[in-house]
């Protein structure tokens, strides 16, 4: 059993996990993903379409980890032929698109960009891949966008 999970702190997890264990009798494989606390409304979107359905598309990244000035490459697959827009969450829950620096080789459509962050210690970044039968127009940013107003509006689109 596998279970992925955003959250602010590991606490939640590790409640979750004596839970699960003392219910089940097993150990269940807990992929923790911290997030920053303006990364929020990301999770809260992402919650949200899982209950809506429908075809998912499939993001690999090259590494969980990306220093300062490396390059995030990854691929995005399971659209069928349907757009897809590219969204970078950064810790401060700035929204950057990240379309245009989709490439499409065939089937597979990947992206190679270079990050210039502006600081030395870790911080967590989201990217989500959305995948629809037409374009959405809230996703398409030109300007960077708060996720705590971006993501409802792309959720009611």
């Amino acid at each position: 059993m596998s279970i992925e999970g955003f959250a602010t702190s590991v606490q939640p997890f590790e409640a979750m996990l004596a839970a699960f264990t003392a219910e089940h009798g097993v150990e269940p494989n807990i992929g923790v993903r911290l997030i920053d606390e303006q990364q929020c409304p990301v999770a809260s979107f992402m919650a949200q379409l899982q209950r809506i359905g429908g075809e998912k598309p499939s993001l690999t990244l090259s590494s969980d980890l990306i220093r300062s000035g490396d390059a995030i490459r990854g691929t995005i697959g399971g659209t069928d032929g349907r757009s897809t827009q590219i969204l970078l969450v950064d810790n401060e829950g700035i929204v950057y698109n990240l379309a245009p620096h989709l490439k499409q080789d065939g089937d597979e459509t990947y992206f190679n960009i270079k990050l210039g962050l502006q600081t030395a210690e870790p911080v967590p970044q989201i990217v989500v891949a959305l995948s629809s039968a037409a374009p959405l127009q809230t996703a398409g940013i030109a300007e960077p966008a708060l996720a705590s107003q971006l993501f409802p509006q792309i959720l009611e689109e």
